[in-house]
């Protein structure tokens, strides 16, 4: 913990602490929140993935990728984030990935959800997946 510490006393520091960190490897993918809230969820877990696009752009981060994994794990990554780390590479390896929902998730103008993946045997759990997420989202500021 004393490393997080350090990290977090230079971020602040430099002014940087208001953005997520995100952290991704072969064990999973793990979110520093500026609160000190951490989610993760690692690959063995991980059940389905969307896309959330909220109507707060352009000034504002508006595409988020929600990952859901089993017993209440998961994380949210903004777009510009994902893109940084190479999150979608790592979306590459997941069987029946749709490259295509992301397309129309940045394509979209306002709010919307799009499933990008459910992990095969998990489909029926993906009508569950319509309510939370915009408000982890937004940082926990709902829709």
């Amino acid at each position: 913990m004393k490393v997080l510490d350090w990290l977090w006393r230079l971020l602040d520091h430099l002014g940087l602490r208001h953005s997520p960190i995100v952290h991704v490897d072969d064990a999973g993918v793990m979110r520093l929140l500026p609160d000190d809230r951490v989610e993760r969820v690692s690959w063995t877990d991980l059940w389905a993935i969307e896309i959330v696009t909220t109507s707060d752009g352009p000034l504002a981060e508006d595409v988020f990728f929600v990952l859901h994994g089993r017993h209440g794990s998961g994380c949210v990554v903004p777009l510009e984030v994902a893109v940084e780390i190479g999150l979608l590479d790592w979306f590459q390896i997941l069987p029946g990935f749709d490259h295509e929902a992301v397309v129309r998730a940045l394509g979209s103008q306002g709010e919307g959800v799009f499933l990008c993946w459910t992990r095969p045997g998990h489909e029926a759990r993906s009508e569950g997946l319509l309510g939370p997420p915009l408000s982890r989202a937004n940082g926990g500021q709902g829709a």
